[in-house]
Order: C-alpha cells, then sequence, then structure tokens
C-alpha cells in the first residue's frame, strides 16, 4: 500500500516533468519564431563607379570584388560612420574614398564595406545596406 511519502514522491515527479516539458516547449517555440541579427559581413575591394545623379538620395557606388566577376553597387548615406586611413572613425561628410577624383583607372582605390542583408518585411522590399566603410586612401 501506498503511504502518504509516495503520493508526495508522486506528485513532485509530475511537477518536475511537467517543468521539463514546459521548458522544451518553450525552447522549441523560441528557436521557430523569427529573430533578427545585424552582424555586418566585411567586403573588401576596389572602387568600380561612383555616381551621385539622384541628389540628397545618398552616393551611389560600385566595387568590385575579389572573386566576383561583375562590381557590386552599394548607396552611401550620410550618416554612415566611416573610418580614414590612419584609422580615425568619423559620422559625419563624405569618405575620401567615395570623392569623385577615386574613379580614376590609374589609381585603383581600396575599400572596404560592412554590409548587412535585410529581409523583405510587408511593403519594404530586400535590400542591402551598408553599416560602415573603410578608406585606404
Amino acid at each position: 500500500m501506498a503511504g502518504f511519502g509516495d503520493l508526495e514522491f508522486m506528485q513532485r515527479g509530475r511537477r518536475f516533468a511537467i517543468g521539463i516539458v514546459m521548458l522544451g516547449l518553450g525552447g522549441l517555440i523560441g528557436y521557430a519564431l523569427p529573430k533578427s541579427g545585424a552582424t555586418p559581413k566585411a567586403e573588401t575591394g576596389t572602387i568600380a563607379s561612383i555616381d551621385n545623379a539622384t541628389q540628397n538620395a545618398g552616393i551611389r557606388f560600385s566595387i568590385t570584388l575579389k572573386k566576383v566577376a561583375k562590381p557590386e553597387s552599394f548607396r552611401w548615406q550620410d550618416a554612415t560612420p566611416w573610418r580614414d586611413k590612419a584609422g580615425h572613425w568619423h559620422s559625419k561628410g563624405t569618405p575620401t574614398c567615395l570623392e569623385p577624383v577615386a574613379t580614376t583607372p590609374a589609381m585603383p582605390v581600396k575599400v572596404t564595406v560592412g554590409v548587412v542583408d535585410v529581409a523583405a518585411a510587408n511593403s519594404a522590399s530586400a535590400r542591402t545596406i551598408v553599416v560602415w566603410v573603410k578608406c585606404y586612401r
């Protein structure tokens, strides 16, 4: 015959088992829900072209990356941080490597950009955003 101690042990065991199941279920739901991260990937290459045809829309520039056939295009926004050749960070102005003089073919300008791929959401389309730039000139 089961005593009072056995009943208490069974109730505690049942609570423990339910707790473990709930914890596992919470972990599965948390893993399945959409999540976001903004760890930029660094792309290093040389400036292929710079274009500012649209006023106040940001400078459009292309970079020829290693192991990629055609240049990849990006858009520079004014508030994007950039790092100069000396290693100082700036939050205003245009990077020296994105000035029109940088497009001369005799002197390719090396640049590294930090980019984040943004997924489409509602009416916003998927795109690549430049989050930082490092100039080597």
